[in-house]
């Protein structure tokens, strides 16, 4: 196959140049379906990565709000915390749990 044995860089299309297009223009059509499934398999590859990023950020998502909701309702039963420090209390363990840990 004409330089597309090397993997692209994820996220990015491969780039088809005049070189690949007419090395691929002279392929049998073994050959053409090898090049194709590889084109294929690359993007792929892309769309899954992307797509396990997007179903981490929902559940984390979803995580922080479970936990966030439970906490308040711990903290809510305290004698002694009102409803304006509970809202203080709430946002300050929002804000701890956005921060991305190092």
């Amino acid at each position: 196959m004409a330089k597309q044995n090397n993997r692209h860089q994820a996220g990015k299309r491969p780039e088809i140049t005049r070189d690949i297009y007419n090395t691929v223009r002279k392929y049998d059509r073994r050959s053409f379906e090898d090049w194709a499934d590889h084109i294929y398999d690359c993007g792929y590859e892309d769309g899954k990565a992307q797509a396990v990023i997007s179903i981490n950020k929902e559940a984390r998502a979803a995580g922080h709000a479970a936990g966030l909701e439970a906490a308040v309702g711990i903290v809510a039963q305290v004698k002694g915390i009102g409803p304006k420090k509970l809202e203080e209390i709430k946002a300050a363990i929002s804000k701890a749990m956005e921060e991305p840990k190092e």
